[in-house]
């Protein structure tokens, strides 16, 4: 089969020249003595004529595409999860699995909180339990759970134990600060839900994130992710975002610069 190959190539081969030579006449004659659109039709059959006599002669070489590498699919991982997205849970900015990490290293059950019945009212928000003053400030944006900005300063100067030596906080130092959600329940009680909340501040490394009960009246429960629920207090300020908005939106700068700027 080779040698028969070989024969063939070797007859084509005196052809080719004749071939090239008649197709550049003829195309070369169409050149001069057509028009515009004759010449450009000559000097296409001039180019194609060249190309084809060169490949047909080894003078060019011939494109060569590459076979597509098969894709090698290991069907055992196909079905296969990479993550349980029902082990973890996204809120107030913080991916964590079911439970909260105490100081010991064991993980308890997050309290529970009434679930939201209608939208909390935009808002600043100033309230004082234990020894902290908190500002809590809600947005105005839509839904019926609305973002809001926790910040908790120290009243008066203490010492407190931490997982990193025994820190002292100044009068009106911020000590801990991160967000939340809020909401009314059936019972027009404002919650701001801080479960699993990312803190920063002096104490942030100590320090389990505290959610707010808020009643018509203005009383005040805390609990924080540990199910501490001791704490109580009162609200001593509130801003409403529509009647003294320019007070709220300052609250509400400070409020957020501080959260996002120590988290």
């Amino acid at each position: 089969m080779k040698q028969q190959t070989m024969q063939q190539t070797q007859q084509t081969q005196p052809a080719l020249p004749a071939l090239r030579c008649a197709s550049w006449f003829g195309a070369g004659a169409g050149w001069l003595t057509g028009g515009l659109k004759k010449r450009f039709i000559g000097s296409a059959f001039i180019v194609m004529a060249t190309v084809a006599t060169a490949v047909a002669e080894d003078l060019l070489p011939v494109p060569v595409f590459p076979l597509p590498v098969p894709i090698l699919v290991n069907e055992a991982l196909v079905n296969e999860a990479l993550v349980n997205e029902a082990e973890f849970d996204f809120q107030n900015g913080v991916i964590i699995d079911d439970g909260e990490m105490s100081l010991d290293g064991k993980i308890g059950q997050l309290p529970d909180i009434p679930p939201p019945h209608a939208p909390a009212q935009p808002s600043a928000i100033i309230v004082r339990w234990d020894n902290y003053r908190t500002l809590i400030v809600i947005d105005g944006s839509a839904g019926l759970m609305k973002s809001c900005w926790i910040v908790t300063l120290a009243v008066t100067p203490e010492q407190f134990p931490a997982l990193a030596g025994n820190p002292v906080v100044a009068r009106n130092q911020v000590v801990v600060s991160y967000r939340g959600q809020a909401y009314l329940d059936k019972d027009k009680m404002l919650h701001i839900d801080a479960r699993r909340a990312r803190i920063g501040g002096a104490l942030a490394q100590g320090w389990s994130p505290d959610s707010f009960s808020i009643s018509p009246d203005k009383k005040v429960i805390t609990t924080d992710d540990r199910g501490n629920q001791g704490n109580s207090g009162e609200v001593e300020k509130i801003v409403p975002a529509d009647t003294q908005a320019g007070e709220y939106r300052k609250l509400m700068f400070t409020a957020q610069s501080i959260v996002e700027g120590n988290i």
